[in-house]
């Protein structure tokens, strides 16, 4: 068993139109704002980085599943 519950009831299918609504609101933009950082995955590099441009170093850890599912 994940951790995380299902609904309780069945939910209905979407039709075309709710499902294209839901796809346009959902869809990747370019230009997402939580994309524009430039996300680095090596902490040794990201960190030679930030000290050659005198930029800031956020990191984010975390210790399970990125949605709570553990």
């Amino acid at each position: 068993m994940s951790g995380c519950a299902g609904p309780s009831e069945p939910i209905d299918p979407l039709g075309a139109i709710e499902f294209r609504s839901l796809h346009d609101a959902l869809a990747k933009d370019e230009t997402a704002a939580w994309e524009t950082p430039g996300w680095r995955v090596d902490l040794a590099a990201a960190r030679r980085e930030a000290e050659r441009t005198g930029r800031p170093l956020f990191v984010w850890t975390m210790n399970g599943h990125p949605l709570g599912c553990t």
